[in-house]
């Protein structure tokens, strides 16, 4: 399956598999600058919880990130994230499958740590979606401060490139909330080094930041785009952008899923690329294109099935690994 088609589907259709992990929810009891924003956020660094069961419905994932993110946020992730596998559901590890970002930006060097946790646990990332008014109050709903929140922007970009499967929330239909924009120094810290000092810092910081984002995967023209963007505005990513080059599975393990879950024949695939193109761009079906996208669903949803069970046990080996057990 296509890339966009892939994540397109998994949002569209990850509900159908949120259940059961909802159920898990009711036994859960989750460079040393500053990237500011210009969003007032708590001065106690994000709000890290597990999603009610009807939360997850919503946002597809287990785990809610909302705020500033700040030092000490991993260690809080890290703590919920080990007492819900510590439980076990039919057996296994009810081990997280992901994180929905809700966060206006916040520590860099935090988010990059929490970012290669995320990336070593097998973790999913999304974040809030541009949706139109009817469905957006009801996804606002589920944070403290939606007005500072509804986005994933700064610094959380760190942590949302580092999903082994990246969507935006609420269905994955709507384009995401995702922006970028060039990290800085506060003014007190500014006020404490030199000319020189600030200019070997930044060289440090932007090979600090290329470098990570590498190591997520990331095209190079992002760092750029970073760092061509004043501190004082955010360049927000359009769809076509994110639904190319960060939506759905990173491609190593989108191989593998295909390879392992995908029973899809070639002439289905085609045929399905044609549909998901006429459904993005509000096109009515065709009778015979409506029954194959019946048919496509059900596949789907056998599909969906193979993931979740390959993806559990993925989340549960890193988990165990990461703990040397």
């Amino acid at each position: 399956m296509p890339a966009a088609t892939l994540g397109r589907w998994s949002g569209a259709h990850g509900n159908l598999f949120i259940l059961e992990a909802a159920m898990r929810s009711l036994i859960f009891c989750l460079f040393a600058a500053a990237w500011l924003t210009a969003v007032v956020a708590p001065a106690s660094g994000a709000e890290i919880r597990d999603a009610t069961p009807e939360e997850l419905l919503r946002v597809g994932t287990s785990i809610i990130l909302e705020g500033k993110i700040e030092a000490g946020d991993y260690d809080k992730l890290l703590k919920l994230i080990d007492v819900n596998c510590g439980y076990e559901f039919k057996g296994m590890p009810a081990c997280a499958d992901g994180i929905y970002l809700a966060s206006p930006g916040g520590d860099v060097i935090e988010a990059m740590k929490i970012g290669r946790l995320v990336r070593k646990l097998r973790l999913e990332t999304r974040v809030p979606s541009d949706l139109p008014p009817r469905y957006r109050q009801k996804a606002e709903a589920i944070l403290k401060d939606p007005k500072s929140n509804f986005m994933c922007a700064s610094a959380c970009f760190f942590v949302f490139v580092a999903g082994i499967n990246r969507e935006g929330g609420e269905g994955g239909i709507y384009p995401p909330i995702l922006g970028i924009h060039r990290p800085y120094f506060s003014d007190v810290e500014l006020k404490r080094l030199s000319g020189n000092q600030v200019i070997a810092s930044s060289g440090q910081m932007r090979t600090l930041v290329r470098d990570y984002l590498k190591e997520m995967g990331v095209l190079a023209k992002y760092a750029d785009l970073m760092f061509s963007t004043p501190k004082e505005q955010v360049r927000f990513l359009n769809d076509e952008d994110f639904e190319s080059d960060f939506e759905g599975y990173i491609p190593e393990l989108r191989d593998w899923l295909e390879a392992k879950c995908n029973s899809l024949t070639d002439i289905e695939k085609s045929v399905e690329k044609v549909i998901e193109g006429k459904k993005r761009h509000r096109e009515v079906l065709t009778e015979s294109e409506e029954r194959m996208n019946r048919m496509l669903s059900e596949k789907h949803i056998q599909q969906g099935e193979c993931h979740a069970k390959v993806l559990s046990k993925l989340r549960e080996d890193a988990w165990r690994q990461f703990h040397g057990h």
